[in-house]
Formats: structure tokens, C-alpha cells, sequence
């Protein structure tokens, strides 16, 4: 099973994003993906240590790494930095 990283602000709003998502998963891939964002209403408790801990931990592990640019990512330092850490 292949490992991909996918790199989302707030991907999970926009219909494309969460249909390439359910495509990857239904194609035996091994799908890891940002924290859901603040502004989402989900709380996500990776946040507590994602860039000390999660995030290289996450890129090492990925065989891919996917960019998700949807409206809403615009500006987004997050996505920067995951960028970065590839």
C-alpha cells in the first residue's frame, strides 16, 4: 500500500478536494493529510505537536506528496511550511 501525503487547507470543504481523497483510498492508497484547520469546527488534537512531531514524521514516511490548492488555501503558512518539510 503506497503512502500519500496530502498537503489541504481545509481541503475537506471543497468537493474535488474530498473526491480525490475518497478515489486515493478506495485505491488501497494509505492517505495522511494536514490537521483539520481551526476554522473548521473539528477539533483536531494533531495540532498539539504537528510540526515538532507530526509533520516530519508524516513527510517521512509518504511515498507522495500532493498539493490540494482550492480557493480557501490561499496565503495559507501552513501549507508553506509542509512544503517546506518535504
Amino acid at each position: 500500500m503506497s503512502k500519500v501525503f496530502i498537503s489541504w487547507y481545509d481541503g475537506h470543504n471543497h468537493i474535488l478536494a474530498n473526491q480525490l481523497f475518497t478515489l486515493l483510498k478506495k485505491n488501497s492508497f494509505d492517505v495522511e493529510h494536514s490537521p483539520y484547520s481551526h476554522q473548521s469546527g473539528t477539533y483536531d488534537e494533531r495540532w498539539n505537536k504537528w510540526y515538532e512531531e507530526g509533520l516530519p514524521k508524516a513527510i517521512k514516511q509518504a511515498e507522495m506528496f500532493i498539493a490540494v490548492i482550492t480557493p480557501s488555501c490561499d496565503g495559507s503558512i501552513w501549507m508553506l511550511q509542509e512544503y517546506q518539510e518535504r
